[in-house]
């Protein structure tokens, strides 16, 4: 299915329910060279931010990833996580790891919904929480750095949209240590076009170079507030290059025309953030901290359905792939 159909048929709500994947038995550690689909065991579909970065989520869900190599791969590789969309993952992920192979990277799809039985989530984005995604990141970049044909201090992560912000909080340190131990980081972090209105946040996160690209005219993540975002996780240390394509919508790395995709669940009117370090809500808002019992009642009242263009527009998709591959290679093989 080409990259619109994929977003037509998910976004219009066309979508059937995957059966569950069926499963192999999980693995903690790569380290007979393992190829092809691996399955590990991440944390629970309902684990919420707070427990993850308590250390208090369970590693229950077994899920799984591909892990493929370039063709003339030598020695210890670099490798990168690649952290799927809300539709799931589709030809453009396999697209994105063939290119990034080309350059010299292992690639891991990770696959966080089929192995839980999770549909695409553009009608439903509570159905899975977000940074149980990054969990899943998180345990894969442990899990890589066990493999001796990868270099462990050099993984990556790349994600787009729902992926985009994996690719963001996997920077923050508390869920970092929860999951991966304090000897393992990422090396780079990709996001484009995340979710930015309402986030994880805290004071503590890796200094590892990041790049965000984001869309001017994207109707469903919105680029105004990752650029606030940026600049506050920047106040921090977080070492992250922004880029705006002007002209561009959300998908501007696709390989067909933007176009109007019809309606999907969105949460851009809601300005929320779970702070980690302390297990406390806030408005951003407004400022005002915010209960546990008074979230779910703030996000029904907030969300809302926003009609989305989705596709590239003129040199949009050029350019973001010339970025990001440009941005890798420096910040992956610089000395060697």
């Amino acid at each position: 299915m080409n990259p619109m159909r994929r977003w037509l048929f998910c976004g219009l709500a066309l979508v059937v329910m995957p059966a569950v994947a069926q499963q192999e038995v999980p693995v903690a550690s790569l380290d007979q060279r393992q190829s092809g689909k691996i399955w590990f065991l991440s944390v629970e579909k309902s684990s919420s931010a707070f427990a993850i970065a308590e250390g208090k989520a369970k590693l229950a869900d077994p899920i799984f990833g591909l892990l493929e190599f370039p063709v003339k791969a030598t020695g210890k590789v670099p490798a990168i996580v690649i952290a799927h969309s809300s539709a799931g993952v589709s030809a453009h992920d396999h697209d994105w790891a063939a290119r990034l192979r080309e350059i010299g990277l292992a690639t891991f799809i990770v696959d966080s919904f089929s192995p839980r039985g999770v549909g695409p989530t553009m009608r439903d984005q509570s159905t899975i929480n977000t940074t149980v995604n990054a969990a899943d990141a998180l345990v894969a970049l442990k899990l890589l750095s066990t493999h001796p044909a990868i270099d462990s201090a050099r993984i990556a992560v790349i994600g787009w949209s729902r992926g985009g912000i994996v690719a963001i909080r996997t920077k923050l340190d508390p869920l970092r240590r929860s999951l991966a131990g304090d000897a393992n980081r990422f090396a780079a972090h990709v996001a484009l076009y995340p979710f930015c209105e309402s986030t994880v946040w805290s004071e503590s996160m890796t200094p590892a170079p990041a790049l965000v690209i984001v869309g001017e005219l994207d109707q469903y993540t919105a680029a105004g507030a990752c650029r606030t975002l940026v600049e506050r996780m920047n106040a921090r240390g977080a070492n992250i290059r922004f880029e705006q394509i002007v002209g561009a919508h959300h998908g501007f790395d696709e390989n067909q025309s933007a176009q109007w995709v019809g309606t999907i669940d969105s949460y851009s009117k809601c300005f929320i953030e779970q702070n980690v370090d302390d297990s406390t809500f806030v408005r951003l808002d407004t400022g005002k901290p915010m209960t546990p019992n008074e979230v779910p009642g703030y996000l029904n009242s907030c969300r809302s359905m926003v009609g989305v263009n989705v596709g590239a527009t003129a040199g949009s998709r050029e350019r973001s792939i010339g970025e990001v591959t440009e941005f890798l290679k420096r910040t992956l093989f610089r000395g060697q």
